[in-house]
């Protein structure tokens, strides 16, 4: 059962959170993104357990499907679906 919230769009997150989101969902580790944006890795840290909060959600694997849902309007498509071009994406 999905308990992501579907109602907060991308662009109702901080730009900070958005940036955040994006590498992190792109596969850029928590230390990888402090360096990048010139942060502790704790306020990185803290940062993504805002975002999961604000979201509802848990995993990590939410949020890759959150993002891709709504960057590119997928929230028509079943979870199983959205899980599996994610997938296919990083193979």
């Amino acid at each position: 059962m999905e308990t992501m919230n579907t109602a907060i769009k991308f662009q109702d997150l901080s730009p900070v959170h958005r940036e955040i989101t994006r590498l992190y969902v792109m596969g850029k580790t928590k230390k990888e993104i402090a360096q990048q944006r010139h942060r502790s890795l704790s306020t990185i840290t803290n940062q993504l357990a805002a975002i999961f909060l604000k979201l509802e959600i848990h995993k990590d694997t939410e949020l890759a499907v959150w993002y891709f849902r709504t960057i590119y309007h997928l929230s028509i498509i079943p979870l199983e679906q959205i899980v599996l071009l994610i997938a296919i994406l990083f193979l």
